[in-house]
């Protein structure tokens, strides 16, 4: 994860997106995303084709209803009320 972020820094990525409406939105679902490949690399190692193989079926849109669940279910498992 920190190298996406090192890397969407350094094209100053973030800042593109930022300057776009629903920026907010748009940064939220990349970040999510990030998420999604750090357990994918957690789980399958540090293997680049693994990795690089998992993130182009993320982004195939025959899975979108997929990685929709994932991110309801990583949300649902973040969440921690503060009492």
């Amino acid at each position: 994860m920190n190298a996406i972020d090192f890397f969407m820094t350094k094209q100053n990525l973030w800042g593109q997106i930022a300057a776009n409406v629903n920026w907010e939105r748009n940064i939220t679902n990349i970040r999510q995303l990030m998420e999604l490949l750090n357990e994918a690399e957690i789980k399958l190692g540090k293997i680049s084709k693994k990795i690089n193989s998992h993130f182009a079926e993320l982004c195939n849109p025959a899975h979108k209803a997929e990685i929709i669940q994932k991110i309801v279910r990583f949300k649902e498992n973040s969440f921690q009320p503060r009492t």
